[in-house]
């Protein structure tokens, strides 16, 4: 559950810092096994600015469709979600 709670709080930090992207996919987050520290990467199309809900609810739903079943709980994303909503300004 901690990994999922990073994960929120990492994507609540891109986007209280203003940034957004169209393709904040699993395959674009690194998680430090040891540290769980988060890194996003492929940040070409990121775009900086006023964060909308619809960019927030379009950048947390790529990222949990694109999440393989297996690696996420449904409680696990939720938790995953919580902290998002937490951590934003």
């Amino acid at each position: 559950r901690e990994l999922a709670r990073s994960v929120g709080r990492a994507v609540a930090a891109v986007h209280a810092a203003g940034f957004t992207t169209p393709d904040l996919t699993a395959k674009h987050v690194l998680v430090n096994r040891d540290t769980l520290a988060v890194t996003f990467l492929d940040w070409q199309s990121s775009a900086r600015g006023p964060v909308g809900d619809s960019a927030r609810t379009d950048a947390l739903g790529a990222l949990h469709a694109s999440l393989a079943g297996p690696l996420a709980t449904s409680r696990e994303r939720l938790v995953a979600l919580r902290a998002y909503s937490e951590h934003l300004p």
